[in-house]
This record gives structure tokens, sequence and C-alpha cells, in this order.
């Protein structure tokens, strides 16, 4: 999705659930397949367990 034009100013940074404890504390990750999406350096809406490819979609338009 983030390689649609209309994502291309987004970046997306992958955290390793096994890993990288430390940045999951960070933002208070404690689930798998936990998506945030920040605005303006700020978290503006989490989602967890998110597979529908439209919910991502609009979920992703948050930070636009």
């Amino acid at each position: 999705l983030l390689q649609m034009p209309e994502f291309s100013a987004l970046k997306m940074i992958e955290v390793d659930f096994d890993s990288q404890a430390d940045v999951l504390a960070q933002f208070r990750v404690q689930t798998q397949a936990t998506m945030l999406v920040f605005k303006g350096g700020k978290e503006i809406d989490r989602a967890v367990g998110t597979t529908d490819r439209v919910a991502i979609v609009e979920f992703l338009k948050q930070a636009l």
C-alpha cells in the first residue's frame, strides 16, 4: 500500500516483536500485528490485527 502514489510521503518502520522489546515498550505495544500512525511526530491512532485492505488504507490516510 505504501507504494501507492497517495502514500509516497509516508515512511514505514518495522519492529521485530521478538528481538526489539525496548522499542515495543517505548511505544506500549503489547500485541503482534500492531500498526501505529503518526502525524507531526505524534501518535494519532493505532490498529491491532487489522488485515482488511480498505481499513488499512483508511488508517494510513490519517497520516496525510
